[in-house]
C-alpha cells in the first residue's frame, strides 16, 4: 500500500495509485467519485440507500432531506411529523 496523498502527487495520481492498490480500474474509481461527492458525508449510510440508488438519484437537486434551520421551519417539520399517525402514537405513549 502507498500512503494516500504522498508529497508531490496530485489528486488523480493519488486516485490512480489507490485504484491500483485495491485492484480496480482507475476509470471505474473515477466513475464512483461524482456519486460520492454528491452526497454529504453524514448521509452516506448504506443501510439507508445503496450506492447504486444514490448514483441514480445523484442528478436530483433535492436528493437529500433538508434540515430545518429557522424556528418556523422546525415548527413546520414537527407539524409534518405529528400528522403521521404512527409518529403521533409513539410520542403520545413515550
Amino acid at each position: 500500500m502507498h500512503p494516500v496523498g504522498s508529497a508531490g502527487e496530485g489528486t488523480y495520481e493519488t486516485l490512480r495509485t489507490f485504484a491500483n492498490d485495491v485492484g480496480i480500474e482507475f476509470a471505474t474509481l473515477l466513475g464512483y467519485r461524482p456519486t460520492a461527492w454528491a452526497w454529504p458525508q453524514d448521509r452516506r449510510q448504506l443501510e439507508l440507500a445503496s450506492f447504486t440508488t444514490r448514483r441514480a438519484l445523484c442528478a436530483l437537486p433535492n436528493r437529500t432531506p433538508r434540515q430545518p434551520k429557522t424556528p418556523t421551519q422546525k415548527i413546520a417539520r414537527v407539524h409534518d411529523l405529528v400528522r403521521d399517525d404512527d409518529v403521533a402514537a409513539t410520542v403520545a405513549t413515550a
